[in-house]
């Protein structure tokens, strides 16, 4: 089976490389004149209604990363209609150069947990050469620590992360293709990031996926693999720390050589599917909630399916499916009904012989991605979703030799999801971190009066998108406040306090006005809440005087419809009759 594997997976003519050099020519020219789509999102913190002024000098302004951005282009000034020029103020979307770190023999699959619960991401892989699962504990700053290996059953093709014994400590399990086996390998809690194998449990004819669900809802983590010769799945309910587990098998289409959980069709039960290698299609098995499933339903896919994830790419809440076609160099993608079916597949193009794939959100604007292992190409490609079910073309980064797995998680705790290969030929796993900018700006103080924020994305080189344009209003003046004269009045009767705001901005209509009246000893006998006044213009607050008769003084205060309070408080004298 390996020698055979190695045949089917690495092996192309000369006139296929050809081809496939003038394909990637030819999509690389056309995503360098794609258009650039213009920002979107684009909203001030700071200033969040451009109607209003704020008292706030330090204006900052976000926007969603624009899919297929090389770099960002802005200006901040006063006047409402201008172009950034062609320096770009910020990168787009990418990846730093891969840091590699040894793993077991032959690497073929990866999974991203943390195996010694510090809270930073850790690594697992199945090694198919050493019989082994390599463990790499994640520093939390992108570094892994030097590999650990583990004994599994032979050709080991694929690792899933797990609690299988409920101790709260996440667990192994490989599906092990040469020995139709899994293996469980129990986390060791006396000793954090140490694990020690279980016996195997028989499965089907060389497994060649494996993964993690609860399928009777008891609580209990389960599992199940994708039997690559006998076309099924086998389930493995019950104690899996015992080798007491219960099995059932169903069918799938020709070839299994991956399978997922989800709920496809939205009734809290977990469902399978599939992707068939031989069969260019996935089988979705709809679960019933008590271990067991119905009978599979198959749904067309490319030429070759290799692996299938689960994700929500047109944004409606209902399941996808997306799928690695290794023979065409495609992803298809299968967007849900959430009834359990699927629409018919779009294909978006990849690099060559795409064997794995993973969902995330990799340039942060909430939205769904997906990153794909192209074994041949000796990259990772990332096509970022739009959020409606497409993606925009491909860009790929560099990983070692013949990768034929990937994950996303955030390595070195940046925010930022990052990217982890398996390279099968290298014996390497591969990190690449994120490097995208935040989709942000920030400035320092800036004069009273309107400003422009103008914005555009580039494609780093000679093309930019549409200007999007958000005005912010800033007024740091304080008003002053002045009692204009001296008020008199008979007890009982009507008392009028005149007063005035200044405010020197040009258009502050109005200010909030308070009148605090106060008594020989500096005790406040009355307050009165004008509301908001008209500014620059004398006004008068009335009411009945019923303060004992004395001397008291009255005092103005005044907060603008910016936030700013008087930096002079206005009074005068009061004297009540």
């Amino acid at each position: 089976m390996r020698n055979g594997t190695r045949r089917r997976l690495c092996v192309l003519s000369t006139a296929t490389a050809l081809m496939l050099a003038a394909l990637l020519a030819s999509a690389a020219a056309a995503l360098a004149n794609a258009p650039i789509p213009p920002i979107a999102g684009l909203t001030s913190p700071t200033h969040p209604d451009p109607a209003k002024w704020y008292a706030n000098s330090h204006p900052s302004f976000f926007w969603q990363p624009a899919i297929g951005a090389a770099a960002y282009s802005w200006a901040l000034d006063r006047y409402p209609a201008s172009t950034p020029d062609m320096i770009s103020e910020a990168g787009g979307f990418g990846f730093a150069a891969k840091a590699d770190f040894a793993t077991g023999f032959e690497p073929y699959s990866v999974a991203v947990g943390d195996l010694n619960g510090d809270g930073k991401p850790d690594l697992a892989t199945a090694n198919f050469g050493t019989n082994s699962t390599s463990v790499l504990l994640g520093s939390g700053t992108g570094t892994l620590a030097a590999k650990t290996d583990f004994t599994t059953g032979s050709f080991p093709q694929s690792v899933a992360i797990g609690d299988f014994n409920g101790d709260g400590q996440p667990d192994l399990a490989t599906a092990n293709a040469g020995s139709f086996t899994a293996t469980i390998v129990l986390a060791n809690a006396a000793a954090p990031g140490g694990f020690a194998p279980i016996p195997d449990f028989v499965v089907g004819s060389q497994p060649a996926s494996i993964a993690v669900g609860d399928f009777d809802g008891n609580g209990q983590q389960d599992l199940v693999t994708a039997n690559y010769n006998s076309n099924n799945v086998t389930v493995l309910l019950g104690d899996l720390t015992d080798g007491a587990a219960d099995t059932a098998s169903y069918g799938t289409g020709t070839s299994p050589a991956s399978v997922v959980v989800g709920d496809f069709n939205g009734d809290g039960k977990q469902d399978l599917a599939t992707a068939n290698n031989g069969a260019s299609s996935v089988s979705v098995l709809l679960g019933y909630g008590d271990g067991t499933f119905a009978a599979k339903t198959d749904f067309s896919a490319g030429d070759g399916p290799f692996a299938v994830v689960v994700g929500d790419f047109d944004s409606t809440g209902w399941q996808d499916l997306a799928v690695a076609d290794l023979n065409t160099d495609t992803v298809s993608i299968l967007l849900g009904y959430g009834d359990g079916t699927f629409a018919a597949p779009t294909a978006i193009g990849t690099g060559s012989v795409p064997i794995a794939l993973a969902v995330g959100d990799l340039n942060g604007d909430g939205l769904q991605d997906l990153a794909v292992a192209n074994r041949f190409s000796n990259t990772v490609g990332v096509h970022l979703g739009d959020g409606s079910g497409g993606f925009a073309a491909r860009k790929e980064f560099a990983t070692g030799a013949l990768p034929t797995s990937v994950a996303i998680a955030d390595f070195n705790g940046d925010g930022r999801q990052d990217l982890a290969a398996a390279n099968y030929s290298d014996s390497t796993v591969s990190i690449l971190r994120n490097t995208t900018p935040d989709a942000a700006a920030a400035f320092g103080p800036r004069a009273d009066g309107t400003w422009y924020f103008h914005i555009c994305a580039t494609d780093g080189v000679d093309f930019q998108g549409p200007v999007s344009h958000l005005a912010v209003n800033i007024d740091t003046t304080r008003p002053v406040t002045r009692g204009l004269a001296a008020a008199s009045v008979i007890r009982g009767r009507t008392a009028k306090i005149k007063y005035q705001i200044d405010d020197a901005r040009p258009g502050a209509p109005t200010a909030k006005v308070t009148i605090k009246i106060k008594n020989s000893h500096g005790k406040v006998v009355k307050t009165i809440a004008a509301g908001s006044k008209a500014v620059n213009t004398a006004l008068a607050a009335s009411f009945k005087c019923t303060l004992a008769k004395g001397k008291y003084s009255f005092f103005v205060y005044a907060t603008d419809g910016a936030g700013n309070v008087q930096s002079k408080i206005g009074s005068n004298r009061l004297t009540v009759k």
